[in-house]
């Protein structure tokens, strides 16, 4: 019952997503070769988003001092069409690097192309009049006081089936990162135990913080 409720990511469209970021991440590290290593995120956006486009998905340069959900990355979304924006972090990418680049945006998009797989399954009129657990956290925060108001949303953030769907995914594929070299017998044992323990330690920080 549970195997049968878990959606994955469609393995035919990340590869095909996967080989369009590493031509993107290609063109962008040989443009900053032939340019003394200084970053222009106008040339970064405009190769991913040629090179995306394909895929519907479109990336954006956010504001500095928001909060990432991932390294490189300050929000992502699947709207009511079935298209992506992925908004990046320009403090980060100064840092950036292709393989790290490559890890942050292929997780991420893994967990929208799930979300999108939810959409195709309920519907898309179902999939825009229900709210998600991040909008009902934001209703019930109108109603708390100033210091729970995070805590608040978070809660009800990982409380949407939809999420700790997606989300467990992201645990999933780390603790494979993570797991890499265990020998092929111990492999299943050990991702479970790490899966088990990266849950317990992310959600708890998150909903105490």
């Amino acid at each position: 019952m549970l195997h049968q409720a878990v959606l994955l990511p469609e393995p035919e469209t990340m590869t095909s997503v996967q080989d369009q970021m590493q031509h993107a991440c290609t063109l962008y590290q040989t443009y900053l070769d032939r340019h003394q290593d200084i970053d222009d995120f106008d040339v970064l956006l405009d190769v991913l988003n040629e090179l995306s486009a394909a895929h519907d998905m479109v990336f954006w340069m956010g504001s500095e001092g928001v909060s990432t959900i991932a390294w490189y990355i300050q929000n992502a979304m699947v709207h009511n069409d079935g298209h992506i924006d992925i908004t990046l972090d320009p403090i980060q990418l100064t840092y950036w690097g292709p393989k790290s680049f490559m890890t942050s945006v292929m997780q991420t998009l893994e967990h929208e192309n799930i979300h999108l797989k939810q959409r195709d399954k309920m519907g898309a009129q179902k999939f825009k009049t229900l709210p998600s657990g991040y909008q009902i956290g934001l209703q019930k925060a109108e109603h708390v006081e100033e210091h729970q108001k995070h805590r608040t949303v978070m809660r009800s953030y990982f409380r949407d089936p939809h999420e700790l769907m997606a989300h467990g995914h992201d645990v999933c594929r780390e603790a494979q990162q993570a797991s890499s070299g265990i020998p092929a017998e111990c492999e299943t044992l050990a991702t479970i135990v790490v899966v088990c323990i990266r849950i317990s330690v992310v959600l708890r920080k998150r909903l105490t913080s």
